[in-house]
C-alpha cells in the first residue's frame, strides 16, 4: 500500500507529528521513525519497501535522500511565525538596538528571511549548510563577523556557548510539521495520478521495438522498457543506478555530458552494443522549468549481416575503439566515423597518412553493420583504365562475360579503393552509375555495348580514399562533379600527424620501448630530445619516425639521449632546410594548375589570375621563381599577349 513517511531528527518531532496524526482523521501516513544521519538512507530503503512513496524529512537527512533516491522528499521548513517567535527571543535576551542574529540551518529548513529585518528591526545574517561545510567551521565564521547571538541546532548552539555567545535552537513544531503533511499529501495524490498514467505509458512503451531509456541529470538509469532489456541483455533491476556510459561502452560520455549540461539539444549515433546488435541511438534532454533534469535515449536496432552470409574471408584487423586507444588525437575522427559508420552511403576519407586511412577504413567497416561481410582493399595509383575495369570489375572472358572483379567478391562488405584520385573519368562514371542503382534488380554500368553489373555487385558500401584535395581535382576536371556531390556529403579528414602532437609523443614512446628492446639497449631519452622530436615536421608519416627511432638509438654512444644529439641526426638525415614532400607535392600541385590555366586561357595572365584566385603580380612572381614554368611560357607564350 502505497503512502507517506516521516523521518524526523529527534524524539520530541517524533511526538509532535503522533499527536498532529491523532488530530488529523484523513492521512496516508503509513511510517513515522527517528532517524540519525548515518542511518537515515536504509529508512528511507526500508520505508519505500513498505511501500512509501512520497517521504518528510528536515535539514541534511532531506538533502542525503534526495541526493541517493529518486522518491519525492518533501523537507520541514520552518515556519515565518515559527522563526520570527526565536528571533523576538533573542532580542528580549540581548535588549539592544538593532542586533546581528545569526542563523545557521542545512538549506531549506528556513522559510524566506527577506523581510526579517525590516520587521524585526534586526541584522539578519543566514549560512546555510551543506555536505562540504562544518557546522563549528560556520559559527566560528558567524562570531569572528560579530554576530550577537546564534540561532542554530544543537551542535552550533553549544559551540556558540563554548565561545561565549548567546545561542537559542531552531525548534520545529505542529505548525512546520502540519504544513510539511499537506505537501506531502498533495505530492502522494500526485504521484496516484502519474502512477496510473505511467501504467498506461509503460505499457505502451514496453510494446514498442524501439529500446528506450531514461537517465537522471547525472546520467544514471532510471527506466529502460523491455525492448532496451533485450538489447543490453540486462533486466530492468540489473542496470538501475548504473551510468548510462558504462551500459553502452561505445557511447560518448562527454557527449552525454553535454547533453544533461544543456549545452547541445541532441546527439546521434551509431553503437554497436554487442557481437550481434547494433543500434542507431539518439539522445534528448528532458526539461522541466528552463532547467534540465535528464535525458531520454531511443535504440532502434539495425540489422546486422550474420556470419555465413558472406562468401569471402576478407578480413579487416582495426577497430575504432583501438585507434582512438592508440591515436587519442583522432577521438573526433573517430566520434564523426562512427555516426558514418551505420550508414550504407560511399564515404570519403581524406588523409596524406596510408596508414591512418587504412586503419580508419577497416575501424569504420568492423563498426559498421557489414562487419561480418568482406573487407577488400585496392590501390588505384599507376593502374590504367582498362585495367581499372578489369580489376574491379573483372576481365571479359572469350563467351563475352566477365570474372567476378574485386566489387563481386567484396559482396554484402566494403571496398576501399585508396588512391581514389587515380581513378580515370571513365572508372568515376561507371562506379557512380553502379551505386546510384545499387536497388535496382538489375544494374548496369553506362555502356551501350555491355552489361557488366549483377545485382548482387551492387551490394557493396565503397571509401574512396584519397590523399588530394577532391574539390582540386574537380577544378582541374579529373574529378567527376556527379561524383563529388555524392561523396561531398559524407566525408572525413584525417588531420596530418604533424598536427597531432599527444599521437606523436605515444608513437615516439612505443617506437623507443620497441628498438630498446630489440637491441637489448638502456637508454634514456632526456626531455630536450623528446621536445626536438615532438616539434619536428614528421611529413613522413609514422613509418618516417619509427625509422628515426630505430637509426638514434643503434647510434648514440651514451646512456642519455642529448637534444644536440637528435639535432645532428635531423639535419644529417633530412637536412636543416629541406622541403618535405608534403610541401613538394602541393608545389608540383599548384605548378601543374597554373600550367593548364594558363593553357586554358592562352597564356593571358589577367584570365589566368582571376582564375587562380591571385593578383598578376603574385603569378609573375609565382612563374619567374619556377624554371619550369618560365621555360613554360617562354615556350608556348613568348610571343603572346599577357
Amino acid at each position: 500500500m502505497a503512502g507517506i513517511a516521516f523521518l524526523l531528527p529527534n524524539a520530541d518531532m517524533v511526538r509532535q507529528a503522533g499527536e498532529l496524526l491523532q488530530q488529523t482523521e484523513s492521512h496516508h501516513v503509513i511510517r513515522v521513525r527517528e532517524t540519525r544521519s548515518e542511518t537515515v538512507i536504509e529508512e528511507a530503503r526500508r520505508a519505500i519497501e513498505a511501500g512509501a512513496n512520497v517521504i518528510v524529512a528536515r535539514g541534511n537527512q532531506a538533502q542525503y535522500l534526495r541526493q541517493e533516491t529518486n522518491v519525492p522528499i518533501v523537507e520541514v521548513t520552518l515556519t515565518a511565525q515559527e522563526l520570527g517567535l526565536v528571533i523576538v527571543r533573542a532580542k528580549e535576551m540581548l535588549d539592544r538596538e538593532c542586533p546581528m542574529i545569526a542563523l545557521i540551518a542545512w538549506r531549506g529548513m528556513l522559510c524566506d528571511t527577506s523581510y526579517f529585518n525590516h520587521l524585526f528591526g534586526i541584522d539578519v545574517r543566514v549560512s546555510h549548510l551543506d555536505d562540504s561545510s562544518s557546522v563549528e567551521e560556520e559559527t566560528d565564521s558567524a562570531i569572528r563577523q560579530g554576530a550577537d547571538i546564534i540561532i542554530s541546532g544543537e551542535k552550533a548552539t553549544e559551540f556558540a556557548r563554548q565561545k561565549g555567545v548567546p545561542a537559542l535552537l531552531l525548534e520545529t513544531t505542529k505548525e512546520s510539521l502540519q504544513a510539511a503533511l499537506e505537501a506531502a499529501e498533495d505530492l502522494y495524490h500526485m504521484s496516484e495520478i502519474e502512477k496510473a498514467n505511467w501504467a498506461q505509458f509503460s505499457t505502451l512503451l514496453d510494446s514498442s521495438y524501439i529500446g528506450i531509456a531514461k537517465i537522471n541529470e547525472a546520467g544514471k538509469v532510471l527506466l529502460i522498457n523491455r525492448a532496451m532489456e533485450t538489447m543490453l541483455q540486462r533486466s530492468d533491476s540489473q542496470v538501475m543506478g548504473l551510468h548510462i556510459a558504462d551500459l553502452m561502452k561505445e557511447l560518448s560520455r562527454d557527449s552525454i555530458d553535454e547533453i544533461l549540461q544543456g549545452k547541445t539539444d541532441a546527439y546521434t549515433s551509431f553503437l554497436n552494443l554487442n557481437p550481434t546488435t547494433a543500434v542507431v541511438v539518439v539522445v534528448e534532454p528532458v526539461v522541466a522549468q528552463g532547467q534540465v533534469v535528464g535525458a531520454i535515449l531511443s535504440c532502434n536496432q539495425m540489422k546486422r549481416l550474420q556470419h555465413g552470409e558472406a562468401l569471402h574471408g576478407y578480413k579487416a584487423r582495426w577497430t575504432l575503439e583501438a585507434i582512438e586507444k592508440q591515436m587519442p588525437g583522432l577521438k573526433q575522427v573517430v566520434d564523426t566515423a562512427k555516426r558514418y559508420a551505420g550508414s550504407p552511403a560511399p564515404l570519403l576519407l581524406l588523409g596524406e597518412s596510408t596508414e591512418d586511412v587504412e586503419e580508419l577504413c577497416q575501424g569504420i567497416h568492423n563498426y559498421s553493420l557489414l562487419k561480418n561481410g568482406p573487407y577488400v582493399t585496392v590501390n588505384m595509383s599507376g593502374i590504367a583504365n582498362e585495367e581499372q575495369m578489369d580489376l574491379l570489375f573483372g576481365k571479359m572472358q572469350k563467351d563475352g562475360t566477365r570474372e567476378n572483379g574485386l566489387i563481386g567478391r567484396a559482396k554484402h562488405g566494403t571496398l576501399a579503393i585508396r588512391g581514389a584520385e587515380r581513378l580515370t573519368l571513365q572508372m568515376q562514371h561507371h562506379l557512380l552509375y553502379l551505386m546510384s542503382h545499387r536497388y535496382r534488380t538489375t544494374s548496369a554500368v553506362e555502356s551501350a555495348e555491355e552489361q557488366i553489373v549483377s545485382a548482387h555487385q551492387g551490394d557493396v558500401r565503397f571509401f574512396f580514399c584519397s590523399s588530394k584535395s577532391v574539390r582540386e581535382l574537380l577544378e582541374q576536371e579529373l574529378f567527376c562533379a556527379d561524383l563529388y556531390y555524392l561523396l561531398s556529403t559524407s566525408r572525413i579528414e584525417i588531420p596530418s600527424l604533424s598536427k597531432r602532437k599527444e599521437d606523436i609523443e605515444k608513437l615516439l614512446e612505443r617506437c623507443f620501448t620497441k628498438y630498446l628492446r630489440l637491441y637489448s639497449r638502456y637508454h634514456i631519452l632526456s626531455p630536450e630530445a623528446k621536445k626536438v622530436i615532438l616539434e619536428h615536421p614528421w611529413s613522413g608519416h609514422r613509418a618516417q619516425i619509427e625509422a628515426f627511432v630505430e637509426r638514434m638509438i643503434l647510434m648514440v654512444e651514451k646512456r642519455t639521449i642529448t637534444g644536440d644529439f637528435v639535432r645532428r641526426m635531423l639535419d644529417e638525415l633530412y637536412g636543416k632546410n629541406i622541403q618535405s614532400p608534403n610541401m613538394q607535392r602541393r608545389a608540383s600541385n599548384e605548378q601543374e594548375r597554373i600550367r593548364r590555366t594558363l593553357e586554358k586561357f592562352g597564356g593571358n595572365r589577367k584570365w589566368t589570375a582571376e582564375a587562380l584566385g591571385m593578383s598578376t603580380t603574385t603569378l609573375w612572381r609565382k612563374i619567374k621563381r619556377n624554371d619550369s614554368l618560365k621555360e613554360f611560357v617562354d615556350l608556348h607564350f613568348k610571343n603572346d599577349e599577357k
